[in-house]
């Protein structure tokens, strides 16, 4: 069986396979790569402008896209969000569940 659902997977206890082209990159159970990894994201917006200030910062695993005149900042640890919010003019701040496309990220950058 193929899923996307994280929160299906850890439930059932079921096995997860992450591939990359074909290549096994991560076989494991679905809990123990989720508890290996992370949890919770935090999408941030900030100004374009501050997209400089956010690099100067070499945070770890972050992703970072762009919407009109404000970058939407991607942040898996709970220490770079707090690091983000105390030295960044932010304009808005969620935290989400993670998603497939976040542990495959995650997975991916740690082969590196």
């Amino acid at each position: 069986m193929t899923t996307h659902d994280l929160l299906f997977l850890k439930n059932i206890g079921a096995r997860c396979i992450v591939l990359n082209q074909g290549k096994i990159i991560t076989d494991t159970m679905a809990s123990q790569l989720l508890s290996s990894h992370f949890e919770t994201k935090y999408l941030i917006d900030i100004s374009i402008d501050e997209i400089s200030k956010i690099e100067s910062m070499k945070l770890a695993n972050l992703r970072y896209s762009f919407k009109e005149d404000r970058a939407i900042l991607i942040v898996y640890n709970g220490e770079d969000k707090e690091r983000i919010v105390k030295n960044i003019n932010i304009t808005g701040l969620q935290q989400k569940h993670i998603e497939v496309e976040d542990i495959y990220y995650k997975v991916m950058n740690s082969e590196k």
